[in-house]
């Protein structure tokens, strides 16, 4: 197994392809920290998590060209079909390849990100650098994670011509999908109506202006038990810190600050998936590879 992991991850650092992803991942987070912090004055600071975002999305796409190439030039030059001529066990083979995709991507992630954190404490100093470091573990564990994914993706439809239609349509379906459930999940119980009510009196002739709140039942609210599904699926969606980025961080200078409670609850809720989205992520990684692995194991390769 150690010899024949060792030959797959040679692949993915001395590959003239992989090479230059792997070269471009610093320069992508150099431009994407240069372009996402911006300030305003000396106090006021902001994050575009748009351009964050979608440059995110774009190295996803970097990532899964270098996977399912690899991959599949493994299948095309016949060198799977070799190892397992030479007896090496297809679950072996297929962890290989699984474990190999997961160290590059984690590379890869390191990479992009670092420019991001050392770019964020420079505009952001010590104001933002907890914060930082609650978004940041989740997005480092998306590019092991996407790996994996689309590592037993290209293993099981062999073929890279399809498995790249599929790795394109499966990085777009999920992330369209996490955005949508985020915007699903963050509609709150209740929807906020303001009323405002004028008091004349004899002695100021101005009127008192008195402000209201009115909290009616929200009809885009989904309940339980459809709602903890919906959660459930949207931890374990690899493109889901994707999403969170933008919860987070769009507005991270003030915090979102709102005398709302129901406002204060669904950043409540933010914050617990962002302590629990990096367990969620190692589980997924491991059913991937377990599902990956008894599949390939099944598959006919002649």
């Amino acid at each position: 197994m150690k010899a024949l992991l060792h030959t797959v991850l040679r692949r993915y650092f001395r590959s003239r392809l992989t090479f230059c992803l792997t070269a471009a991942m610093p320069v992508l987070g150099i431009i994407s920290g240069l372009v996402s912090f911006q300030t305003r004055n000396a106090r006021e600071m902001y994050f575009q998590a748009e351009f964050y975002m979608y440059l995110l999305l774009a190295v996803m796409f970097l990532l899964t060209a270098g996977i399912i190439l690899t991959i599949g030039s493994a299948f095309s030059d016949g060198i799977i079909r070799l190892q397992c001529i030479h007896g090496n066990p297809k679950a072996q083979i297929a962890l290989a390849h699984i474990i190999s995709a997961l160290l590059w991507s984690a590379v890869c992630g390191i990479l992009f990100l670092l420019p991001m954190r050392i770019l964020g404490n420079a505009y952001f100093a010590a104001h933002l650098t907890g914060k930082m470091m609650q978004v940041i573990p989740p997005l480092l564990l998306m590019f092991p994670v996407f790996g994996v994914l689309i590592a037993v993706l290209t293993l099981l439809i062999r073929h890279k011509a399809f498995s790249s239609i599929a790795g394109i349509a499966l990085l777009l379906g999920l992330f369209i999908g996490c955005m949508r459930v985020n915007f699903m999940l963050d509609e709150p119980k209740y929807r906020t109506e303001y009323a405002t009510d004028y008091n004349y009196s004899e002695i100021n002739p101005e009127p008192d202006v008195e402000i209201k709140y009115i909290y009616l039942p929200n009809e885009w609210y989904i309940p339980k038990p459809k709602r903890d599904y919906l959660e459930f699926a949207y931890l374990c969606d690899p493109m889901t810190p994707i999403s969170e980025v933008g919860s987070f961080l769009a507005n991270a200078a003030d915090d979102y600050r709102s005398a709302d409670q129901f406002n204060k609850e669904i950043r409540s809720i933010h914050r617990a998936r962002r302590k629990f989205l990096p367990w969620f992520q190692c589980f997924t990684i491991l059913a991937l590879s377990a599902v990956g692995t008894c599949c390939f194991k099944r598959r006919n390769l002649s």
